[in-house]
């Protein structure tokens, strides 16, 4: 697999991710050995928003608020010395649904409940831990193993 990066992209990433954090995304944005169609479009939307936001256009969807000791840690490799100061969700709560809530009351792992619904694992951890949001077809379906549970599991078991 090739993952072809732009200047810009590639000087962000090694501002931010260490190489353990950045093979990581690498393979929550690929499956198998390409880029899915829908993560493709999702980084091409948020480019355009991005621009949108710089404009004035649109808010952000949230705001971290770092303090300056938070940003001399970043800086020196010591994110686990971080202590975010604010998060702040400037668009409507969408009443996400607590996956993990789903997946415990049906007594699944994260590795079976991704088998289950046919996504990777750290795409589910990611889900879990609200570092990304499940969007499109997936939401849909865990709404319905929300809502009806067993019958959802009976059904994606046959």
């Amino acid at each position: 697999m090739e993952f072809i990066e732009t200047d810009s992209f590639y000087e962000i990433v090694t501002e931010c991710l260490n190489e353990k954090e950045y093979i990581a995304l690498l393979m929550d944005l690929t499956e198998g050995d390409e880029m899915t169609k829908d993560n493709f479009e999702r980084l091409k939307k948020s480019l355009k928003e991005a621009v949108a936001i710089s404009k004035g256009e649109i808010e952000p969807a949230r705001r971290t608020i770092f303090s300056p000791e938070d940003i001399a840690a970043i800086r020196a490799n010591k994110r686990n010395e971080v202590k975010v100061v604010g998060i702040t969700k400037n668009r409507e709560d969408t009443g996400e649904i607590s996956l993990k809530d789903i997946r415990k009351k049906l007594n699944l792992s994260q590795s079976d409940f991704a088998k289950l619904i046919q996504v990777n694992v750290r795409t589910l951890q990611n889900w879990e831990q609200g570092h990304r949001r499940p969007t499109g077809p997936a939401v849909a379906l865990l709404k319905i193993v929300a809502n009806s549970p067993q019958a959802a599991l009976s059904a994606l078991n046959h």
